[in-house]
């Protein structure tokens, strides 16, 4: 939960909520009903993210740059 709660710190697309917390996430979703314009913002952000920073062509590359960083080590 507390990175969860980083990752929404840094970018607002959602609202982390103790997974264990019932009544915590019936409010959370209470208060996207009531204002779904937010909702809809933090979609766009998260849609973006998606995109531009949380997906498995950039994350790739940045996993193979470790890799060839370790193995460069080691030798």
């Amino acid at each position: 939960l507390n990175f969860g709660r980083m990752i929404v710190a840094d970018h607002p697309f959602g609202i982390a909520v103790d997974p264990e917390d019932i009544a915590g996430m019936a409010e959370t979703i209470r208060h996207l009903l009531q204002k779904p314009a937010m909702g809809q913002a933090m979609g766009e952000v998260g849609k973006r993210l998606v995109a531009e920073r949380f997906n498995w062509g950039i994350e790739e590359k940045k996993l193979q740059g470790l890799y060839h960083e370790l193995l460069n080590d080691t030798n």
